[in-house]
């Protein structure tokens, strides 16, 4: 399971965590401090419309996620990073678009950013 660090998230506070794990998506995690639902986790990730996902029409997602334990949540928000999103070569654009994962887009393993030309 994913680690807040991994996931780029971390603690503004002892019932809250926000961040921006892959390119595009931004989270934020609420623990409920209510009585009746003490350990339960509210995820509320929004997905830019600027993403270009393969096969799919994206118009911008926003997705509330609820699960008891917070290592629910972290895996919900890790399996975002396997969605494939389409990038193409910077220096080629005549090849056309190609699919990468979410969690690679923007990084070093993306050939649309100068990361990946340089390394």
């Amino acid at each position: 399971m994913p680690t807040l660090k991994e996931l780029k998230l971390k603690r503004v506070g002892p019932n809250e965590i926000v961040g921006r794990p892959y390119y595009g998506v931004k989270v934020q995690i609420v623990k409920s401090t209510s009585h009746l639902h003490r350990d339960h986790y509210l995820a509320h990730i929004e997905i830019s419309d600027r993403l270009e996902f393969n096969g799919e029409v994206n118009l911008g997602e926003i997705h509330s996620v609820k699960r008891f334990k917070l290592h629910e949540v972290l895996g919900y928000i890790d399996a975002l990073g396997d969605r494939e999103v389409l990038t193409s070569n910077m220096l080629n654009r005549g090849a056309g678009k190609f699919p990468i994962a979410l969690r690679d887009k923007g990084g070093c393993c993306d050939p649309d950013t100068e990361t990946y030309h340089s390394m």
